[in-house]
């Protein structure tokens, strides 16, 4: 069998275990993805308590995301 040539940084992590790289990007999107679906059931379950102020939450809400954005500096 012929042996590849590695490329990379010796400290990395990945240097000696190149598949574990694709295994945390597979890891990372999965949680990522898994994250995003929770924030939105999050949402639809407070928007959907009041559904005649549907609107109104949600302009509340977006009001809270403006200042935790200025709150954490993002």
């Amino acid at each position: 069998m012929k042996r590849m040539n590695q490329v990379g940084n010796v400290s990395s992590k990945y240097y000696f275990a190149p598949e574990k790289f694709d295994e945390d990007v597979a890891k990372n999107n999965k949680d990522y993805e898994s994250r995003k679906l929770y924030i939105r059931n999050s949402i639809k379950k407070i928007l959907i308590e009041k559904p005649d102020r549907m609107e109104e939450t949600f302009s509340m809400m977006i009001d809270a995301l403006k200042k935790l954005k200025t709150e954490f500096d993002l």
